[in-house]
């Protein structure tokens, strides 16, 4: 049975073996568009990158050729290794002899790979619409052979090649986890078009997945909402401190008032929205803040959060905010300000 509308089971791929033929089903179920573009649960595809290719040209990361006398490790000893490179080039010979696209595609090869064996990485892909139907006479004939899938992903992209690679064919540039954290290690590496593998097991490429649909709201644009606006103070301001500034960042003066009071001043609040404001214990102590905005601003809602350690800046800090709102109140549409945000 079918759970969901967008998912399509594909129990001939082999448990990944044999992705291709997941590829097609897909194809099959969804013709006419303009191109296909997979990646496996692992791999992290950079869009921003990847959407200035050339929809018209295959997608495929590196394309490496082995000499078949030297295939003798990785996936070659294996049945769908070398074997099944074999059985398949043996059917298109078979058939190229009373067929002249199955010949076709024997000369693309040879033009392309010589009498090389063809591997890639194969966990990304994208085929235009325009190879699509010889897509589908190699892929079942790739199934039939159980060849794997990061032979024939090569080897088919080359088949399909009539003309020379780099009019065909773009090779992607990638790279793997350097079991680093995911933003530092994509920092400053404005050319890759897929990162792989994202470690499911490791913290520092979990995503928490909110199951609990009761906080989930569509809300239209006519709908009156209640709002909670924070704003994260947890820290002492280093810049400001280092030099010498009297007081912390909310509480300096600007045209004759606190930077904390330009942005209250300008807010567009309701009579039933709640201002959070988390802030360090000692700094509440020293300035004495909690009282000083209730008597500046008397017919605002405001929730101050004590904060007994300096945080590591403003992200952990609306982090403990938000942890000590109620469910009702985290309900509400929230926004999160810098206090010097309205500069």
């Amino acid at each position: 049975p079918d759970p969901h509308s967008k998912v399509l089971h594909c129990p001939d791929g082999g448990k990944g073996s044999y992705a291709y033929i997941c590829l097609t089903r897909v194809i099959a179920l969804y013709p006419n568009y303009t191109g296909y573009l997979m990646a496996h649960f692992d791999v992290l595809p950079i869009f921003y990158n990847l959407e200035k290719k050339d929809l018209s040209r295959i997608w495929i990361p590196p394309i490496t050729l082995t000499d078949p006398s030297k295939a003798n490790d990785w996936q070659w000893p294996a049945s769908h290794g070398k074997q099944a490179f074999d059985g398949f080039f043996s059917t298109l010979r078979n058939s190229g002899r009373n067929n002249s696209l199955y010949s076709k595609y024997l000369d693309n090869y040879m033009r392309n790979a010589g009498k090389n064996l063809t591997s890639s990485f194969s966990d990304i892909f994208y085929l235009p619409k325009r190879f699509v139907s010889d897509w589908f006479i190699l892929t079942d004939l790739m199934l039939q052979n159980h060849l794997f899938l990061e032979i024939g992903f090569a080897a088919t992209s080359l088949l399909m090649t009539s003309t020379t690679i780099s009019k065909e064919i773009i090779q992607l540039n990638g790279e793997r986890w350097s079991e680093k954290d995911l933003v530092i290690s994509l920092h400053d590496k404005n050319n890759l078009e897929y990162y792989h593998r994202i470690d499911h097991q490791s913290k520092l490429h979990q995503v928490e997945l909110i199951l609990d649909f009761d906080f989930i709201r569509i809300i239209e644009v006519q709908q009156k909402f209640k709002m909670n606006i924070i704003i994260p103070m947890g820290g002492i301001g280093h810049r400001f401190s280092q030099q010498n500034y009297r007081f912390p960042k909310p509480l300096i003066k600007i045209v004759g008032r606190p930077i904390l009071f330009w942005l209250l001043d300008n807010l567009d609040t309701k009579d039933d929205d709640i201002t959070y404001i988390g802030l360090m214990k000692n700094l509440e102590k020293q300035f004495g803040l909690t009282q000083i905005l209730k008597t500046e601003y008397p017919k605002r809602i405001f929730q101050f959060i004590l904060i007994d350690f300096e945080t590591r800046g403003a992200a952990e800090t609306l982090f403990i905010i938000l942890q000590s709102m109620s469910k009702d109140r985290l309900e509400r549409k929230t926004i999160s300000l810098d206090c010097d945000t309205i500069y």
